[in-house]
């Protein structure tokens, strides 16, 4: 009777270990450490939305499953790679000079959701070590349309913040404020994207 009960007791254990494991599973282009461009096609290779220089190029589709799954309090997890370079044209010389040779960078974001708090990790490519940007109630999609003579037509912002009621004018208002402290409900940019 015993062994009638032992072994469902420890197939139901080795389940709920595995979905617990798989339930935060990144992937081992997270946790590897490579230079920016290595970083960038291991990404490529893997289940990540991959945004570079401010253009998904890849895993938009896990992307929206994922926001999808969020906006009805389903748990649910995604990695999302960064890669910015530095384009000589964009910036001052002065500016150019000085950053030039911490460029490209890569950042991966890893956000979790468990049905009603995100969490987000980050990591440059070429560190060890993640760095745990608190949690957040809300994951927002800021989106809208540029002005005319923009670059690009339109934009599409997620940031995690406590207000739900953020928007993208407040977030930029603080880069432009004079105020040595202008006030901002707390938020975390997972990315932003711009399409023509």
């Amino acid at each position: 009777m015993k062994k009638g009960i032992l072994l469902p007791v420890l197939f139901l254990s080795a389940l709920f270990l595995f979905s617990c494991r798989a339930a935060t599973e990144t992937g081992p282009v997270f946790d590897a450490v490579l230079p920016a461009e290595k970083a960038l096609e291991a990404a490529k290779k893997e289940d990540v939305v991959v945004i570079e220089n401010s253009r998904c190029t890849s895993g938009k589709k896990l992307w929206d499953a994922f926001y999808a799954k969020t906006e009805k309090k389903e748990p649910a997890s995604v990695v999302c790679a960064s890669f910015r370079t530095l384009d000589k044209e964009s910036v001052s010389e002065e500016l150019y000079k000085a950053q030039k040779d911490r460029y490209p960078q890569l950042t991966f974001t890893l956000i979790e959701f468990d049905g009603e708090t995100f969490r987000a990790r980050t990591r440059l490519s070429t560190v060890e070590k993640a760095d745990d940007t608190g949690s957040y109630r809300y994951l927002l999609h800021l989106s809208g349309d540029m002005p005319p003579s923009a670059r690009y037509a339109h934009y599409d912002h997620y940031v995690l913040s406590d207000d739900p009621s953020l928007t993208w004018e407040q977030i930029l208002a603080v880069y432009v404020s004079s105020s040595a402290h202008p006030v901002i409900p707390r938020h975390f940019p997972v990315f932003s994207s711009y399409t023509d």
